[in-house]
């Protein structure tokens, strides 16, 4: 990935200012502290199973293309709720991995004000996040005809996720792909803590299971996909005598 893909002259600009302010260290520094990314995906309509969550719009428009309103009441409560535990997950993982280390996490999220929220009530338990400044969290495949500097974000979530020990993942598969690029061995250190019945569709891997104890629990999905047709290829009928005239 990392030889046949580079970011652009602008999109690496922001990823150099990204590593600077998070004080992390430069990609494929093997040396480096460990630090841990934490992904959590609430607009998606996996990410809130069971549980109504309203967009910036109301009753106009879906969530995962509006944005999650940020007002008080139960959507506000579910995403600072499932974010809490992630960040719980990961706190308990540095433990049992890391702790002779300074723990330190990227949080980053399908909400600008999740991650805001995230960034100003856990920074002094060494929870850092980029997107500070409230600008939107745009999906590059829902929310199109902007300019391309626009969808940096994802970009650079990604981008810094792929440099972290550890992945903590939920819903969708943004985070799995950060996992598939990383380059210090996070597919070894990967914890979902929060289930997406897709992920059987996509994940072929071990990976940790983080429930509402924050009880660490091995496991494996295989690929359910279904078997494909058998090839019966429809015999074409031609005689010799015809080939030959």
């Amino acid at each position: 990935f990392w030889t046949l893909f580079k970011p652009s002259e602008g999109l690496q600009h922001e990823l150099d200012e990204t590593f600077r302010h998070l004080q992390i260290s430069s990609p494929f520094d093997y040396a480096a502290n460990p630090f841990y990314a934490i992904h959590t995906r609430i607009r998606h309509p996996r990410g809130h199973n069971g549980q109504d969550i309203a967009s910036k719009i109301g009753d106009k428009g879906g969530p995962d293309k509006y944005g999650l309103s940020w007002e008080e009441g139960p959507t506000k409560q579910f995403a600072i709720g499932a974010a809490q535990h992630a960040l719980e997950c990961a706190e308990k993982t540095h433990m049992e991995k890391h702790r002779l280390y300074t723990p330190s996490y990227f949080f980053y999220a399908d909400s600008e004000d999740l991650v805001t929220y995230m960034g100003n009530e856990y920074e002094a338990s060494g929870v850092h996040v980029r997107n500070m400044t409230g600008v939107e969290v745009l999906h590059i495949d829902r929310q199109q005809q902007y300019p391309p500097r626009s969808y940096y974000s994802a970009f650079i979530d990604l981008f810094v996720a792929a440099q972290a020990s550890c992945i903590f993942f939920g819903a969708g598969n943004y985070a799995l792909l950060a996992a598939k690029i990383n380059t210090r061995r996070a597919r070894e250190c990967l914890i979902r803590h929060y289930p997406d019945s897709s992920h059987p569709m996509v994940i072929r891997t071990e990976f940790m299971d983080c429930n509402e104890k924050r009880d660490l629990i091995p496991t494996r999905l295989e690929r359910e996909i279904s078997d494909l047709p058998e090839y019966n290829p429809i015999p074409v009928l031609t005689s010799r005598k015809k080939i030959l005239e």
